[in-house]
């Protein structure tokens, strides 16, 4: 089965959604807040949309859940670059940012209309996973 025909079920959950301003005035910043299935922390993630966007893909970043806009709505620094030291997080934001070839299905065009939604859904899958899952999984490749 190809990644579009399988169904899965993931306890994470995205309880927000809201657009919100960054640095680069040309792109699109949405802040996701995101309630982890695994142990019920909450967390955040930015995520920035090139106007060119399905050919360059959205960027997602990932903070903890006090990290936040500021008071005019604006992505602050820590949240455009990341606010995670954990390595487990950054090894999720590679996950959602840079293996997207596991995102589309090469030379279906229509596949990549659907890049921030699939990339939803695999952070949603990826915070499910245990912390030492990821290890585990690591080990084996």
């Amino acid at each position: 089965k190809s990644g579009a025909e399988e169904t899965s079920t993931t306890s994470s959950r995205l309880t927000s959604w809201k657009e919100c301003t960054g640095a680069d005035k040309s792109c699109k910043y949405y802040a996701a807040s995101i309630k982890r299935g695994s142990d019920g922390s909450s967390l955040k993630a930015t995520v920035k949309i090139d106007p060119a966007y399905p050919a360059v893909p959205p960027l997602w970043s990932l903070q903890d859940a006090t990290a936040g806009l500021n008071d005019d709505g604006d992505v602050g620094a820590a949240a455009a670059e990341g606010a995670y030291d954990d390595p487990a997080m950054g090894a999720i934001e590679d996950a959602i940012n840079a293996d997207l070839a596991t995102l589309v299905v090469d030379g279906v065009e229509e596949t990549y209309d659907w890049i921030l939604s699939a990339q939803l859904a695999r952070l949603l899958e990826c915070l499910d996973r245990p912390a030492d899952g990821d290890n585990e999984s690591q080990k084996k490749s």
